[in-house]
């Protein structure tokens, strides 16, 4: 009797697999599956920005010990605007998931106000801390980041 149910086990056996692998959520995710994921939420600063311009570009740097990344790239957002009466920014910081060398734990982000028509540069005087959240930051600008003159300088190879 134990060998006639075995030898019936074993020829259900992998039938009963491949029912299980083809019901939704009862297999493992495989390589691909998990390769489709989302990458991690972006972290969004925003508060005052007293002195910037409103439509002017926000552009967010991140520091990674000796190296920087520009890690946001939404013009229609990430901008300075007038909300009552007070001039805010807004700037989303991709993760190192969604752009590879941004936001991380332990990485630093400087907010720079890029120039524009008649408009200087300028940057946050004091970095924020990456964090996977929304992060109100309140900033104080430095001076007009102003470009004092331009030099050619020929490459190795003679161009310019």
């Amino acid at each position: 009797m134990r060998s006639v149910v075995h030898m019936r086990m074993k020829a259900v056996w992998p039938a009963l697999l491949v029912a299980v692998a083809l019901v939704p959520g009862l297999a493992a995710p495989t390589r691909a599956a998990t390769a489709d994921m989302p990458p991690p939420p972006p972290m969004t600063i925003y508060g005052d920005a007293p002195g910037a311009t409103p439509g002017q570009r926000v552009i967010a740097l991140v520091t990674d010990g000796a190296s920087m990344r520009v890690c946001s790239n939404d013009p229609a957002y990430d901008v300075v605007r007038t909300s009552e009466g007070k001039t805010v920014y807004t700037v989303s910081v991709h993760s190192d998931g969604q752009t590879k060398g941004c936001g991380a734990p332990g990485r630093q982000v400087t907010i720079y106000f890029a120039p524009g028509a008649g408009v200087d540069g300028r940057a946050a005087t004091a970095q924020v801390a990456w964090q996977q959240t929304v992060v109100v930051h309140n900033v104080t600008l430095t001076g007009p980041l102003t470009n004092k003159g331009y030099a050619p300088i020929t490459a190795r190879d003679g161009t310019y």
